[in-house]
């Protein structure tokens, strides 16, 4: 079993611990790595790239001219795709990219990951993860209600944000809060 070292918050050694083989020893496979990242750099993507399809640019309702008789090939619209300022063929459309991984395909990338990153010497493992005095919890209300005059009503963001996290639990910081860079 491999070992390593507890961390204080100044960086301090303050002990050892071991690893667990069957989450920090397995083989890494590249493969459910790729595809975690994968299905999560398409869950960012924003999607809202558009053209205009035949139908939807402007004008182009009447017949340019009649079907049979004038020697030309039969038109319905100016705005065929075909067209100077026609619409587009298979034009992009909004839409979602977001997918889901397997649960086991990402408990694997998880897997392969800590182990990765237990065999490259690059994890830290912390004593505790309270905040230092004057940082994050101190002073109470903090920043909250700051650029507001004092009585005016709250925006409805404002408001439904502090309703969430108006009253942390014992010991419960914001995340990566008052650490420093790990």
């Amino acid at each position: 079993m491999a070992t390593i070292d507890i961390k204080n918050l100044d960086g301090k050694s303050v002990g050892k611990v071991d690893l667990d083989e069957s989450v920090f020893g397995v083989e890494i496979n590249e493969h459910l790595l790729w595809e975690v990242v994968k299905a999560q750099r398409a869950k960012r993507r924003v999607g809202t790239h558009s053209t205009k399809r035949r139908d939807e640019v402007r004008g182009g309702g009447k017949k340019p001219f009649k079907q049979k008789g004038t020697g030309n090939a039969r038109q319905g619209s100016i705005r065929a795709p075909h067209y100077v300022g026609g619409g587009k063929v298979f034009t992009p459309k909004p839409r979602d990219y977001e997918y889901h991984v397997p649960k086991k395909v990402m408990a694997g990338a998880l897997r392969s990951a800590l182990s990765l990153r237990a065999k490259e010497s690059k994890l830290v493992v912390r004593r505790e993860l309270h905040a230092r005095a004057g940082q994050d919890q101190a002073g109470g209300q903090g920043d909250r209600g700051a650029g507001r005059r004092q009585g005016a009503p709250r925006r409805r963001q404002e408001r439904d944000a502090q309703e969430v996290d108006a009253q942390p639990a014992q010991g419960q910081v914001r995340r990566d809060r008052g650490l420093e860079r790990v």
